[in-house]
């Protein structure tokens, strides 16, 4: 029923979904999503499987196809190795801003004391 995806295909993979996460701001949605369902990983991935294919083919081709047969035939340790690589990303993106920040002299402080220096 599953073809076997090259592992290198499968980390292609999970960097670009991870890293569309992170430029959308969408951290905290993707992880109560995949930690939600993860306890129900094989029904969620097969019926996923089931139900989107078609789509996921159809819009994006051999993408879609190896993204559909990775979530849909290990859900869990996919959503796990996604969660991971989101985190990575986050903290990095973090990282960076503040290194901005101090080049720039800013201080961190609150969000009203920032909100108050980008209106002055």
């Amino acid at each position: 029923m599953s073809e076997e995806i090259l592992p290198e295909r499968v980390e292609y993979l999970i960097e670009l979904v991870a890293r569309r996460i992170v430029d959308l701001e969408l951290e905290d949605f993707a992880e109560v999503i995949l930690e939600g369902t993860k306890p129900f990983g094989p029904f969620i991935g097969e019926t996923g499987f089931l139900m989107t294919y078609p789509s996921m083919v159809a819009f994006f081709g051999q993408g879609g196809h190896d993204f559909a047969n990775m979530m849909g035939f290990n859900y869990t340790e996919n959503a796990d190795r996604i969660l991971e690589r989101v985190k990575e990303l986050t903290k990095e993106r973090e990282e960076a801003r503040r290194r901005e920040r101090e080049l720039r002299g800013e201080s961190e402080g609150s969000w009203l004391s920032r909100l108050k220096s980008f209106l002055s």
